[in-house]
């Protein structure tokens, strides 16, 4: 978890634009995940998270990117 936490803010440090303080860390048995919400508890479009399988280091990233279709993204 340590490392996925640290790709994840820096990639959102990089961006110069997502704050890194609305950033929610969470882990299953298979899955580390990151979820960006930037007005928690509401939904925005902004929302997004990202995934890293634990075994095959594989991410994805889901979100409303252009805010009318779901968008999966592989990193």
């Amino acid at each position: 978890m340590k490392e996925f936490k640290k790709f994840v803010i820096d990639k959102c440090k990089e961006s110069g634009v997502l704050d890194t303080e609305n950033i929610y860390f969470s882990q299953t048995r298979d899955i580390y995940y990151a979820d960006y919400k930037p007005n928690y508890p509401e939904k925005t479009n902004g929302d997004f998270t990202i995934s890293q399988e634990i075994i095959s280091g594989k991410r994805k990233m889901y979100g409303n990117f252009n805010a009318l279709i779901p968008t999966i993204i592989e990193l």
